[in-house]
């Protein structure tokens, strides 16, 4: 079960709205609710906002399959499964400067999602791989070539 909220052309630079989402990635509604609160960036009120959004659709909203308005999860086992935070588009105004001139100023939007998931789930956090676990690729994933004693770049030879 997966519940999605989104959020366009909010009025604060991805860049900025990031350092707030990457609080919550990961973590419980719960968990990520305190942590919003006790967070003072602007973007935490809206990612907030977004976060019980994305709850009240988990809990409240209906699929076509079954009825509507039914609930369908329980909030304790709500996570944060996908946070992500992209660039929207830039509004362009201009300063007055010195001399005649002007400088750009750029005024950012960005566009939020969170993707709850719940933790009884079949795609949940459950399913971990060992990170340091080598593979048939070799260590840092490129296709490992068999060593040999001899160099690729020939010697010179002695005079």
């Amino acid at each position: 079960m997966e519940a999605t909220a989104k959020a366009k052309f909010v009025r604060i630079s991805a860049r900025k709205m990031r350092l707030v989402v990457d609080l919550i990635r990961g973590r419980s509604v719960e968990e990520a609710l305190v942590i919003l609160q006790g967070t003072r960036k602007k973007a935490s009120p809206m990612v907030e906002k977004l976060l019980r959004s994305a709850v009240a659709n988990a809990l409240f909203v209906g699929d076509e399959k079954e009825q509507p308005a039914a609930p369908r999860a329980n909030i304790d086992e709500l996570f944060v499964k996908t946070a992500f935070v992209d660039g929207g588009p830039t509004m362009k105004r201009f300063r007055p400067r010195p001399m005649g001139r002007a400088n750009r100023i750029r005024k950012r939007t960005s566009h939020c999602t969170i993707i709850l998931g719940s933790k009884g789930s079949k795609g949940g956090k459950g399913a971990k791989t060992d990170k340091g676990a080598k593979t048939d690729k070799g260590v840092k994933g490129g296709p490992s070539k068999p060593q040999t004693g001899k160099s690729k770049r020939p010697r010179a030879a002695a005079a």
